[in-house]
C-alpha cells in the first residue's frame, strides 16, 4: 500500500467526531482547540481549528495536514513546518527545537494519529456481502 493508506481526511474526521458526539447532551463537537507552542523564536498558544485551519494568539495563521504521525503546518506567511509525534498526537516535536503539547486533544483530531490496530478494535465491523466463511 502507497503513502496514500494511512492519509486521513479532515471530512473523515468530522464525521467521527459528529458520530460519536451523538447522544451527549446538546451534541456538542469541539471545533478548534489549543496547544501550548514553544518555538526556537517565539512562545505562544496555537488554536488548531476542524476546518483545517490555525492560528497563534500573536495573530499569524495557516492551515495543518496530516500524514501517518506527521503534522505539517503550513503558515500563511512563513515556510512549512513539519513536526513528529510518537504519542498519538498529545505531543509534537522537530528537529529545530519547535514543541507543541495539548493535554487533551478532541477525538476529532487525535483520530489523525490512532494506530490503525487500535483504530479497527473500537470501530464497528461490517459483515462480509461476497465469499465464504472461513473460506
Amino acid at each position: 500500500e502507497g503513502l496514500g493508506a494511512d492519509r486521513r481526511s479532515l471530512g473523515e474526521a468530522r464525521c467521527l467526531a459528529e458520530a460519536r458526539a451523538r447522544g451527549r447532551p446538546g451534541n456538542e463537537v469541539v471545533a478548534e482547540f489549543a496547544l501550548e507552542a514553544k518555538h526556537p523564536e517565539w512562545a505562544d498558544t496555537l488554536v488548531v481549528k476542524a476546518n483545517g485551519r490555525f492560528e497563534r494568539l500573536a495573530g499569524d495563521t495557516g492551515h495543518w495536514s496530516v500524514q501517518g504521525r506527521l503534522l505539517t503546518l503550513s503558515w500563511d506567511a512563513w515556510e512549512p513546518e513539519f513536526l513528529r509525534t510518537e504519542d498519538c498526537g498529545r505531543t509534537f516535536c522537530n528537529s529545530n527545537g519547535f514543541l507543541l503539547k495539548a493535554d487533551s486533544p478532541p477525538a476529532w483530531f487525535a483520530y489523525f494519529f490512532d494506530p490503525p490496530s487500535e483504530r479497527s478494535l473500537r470501530e464497528p465491523h461490517m459483515p462480509k456481502l461476497f465469499g465464504r466463511v472461513g473460506g
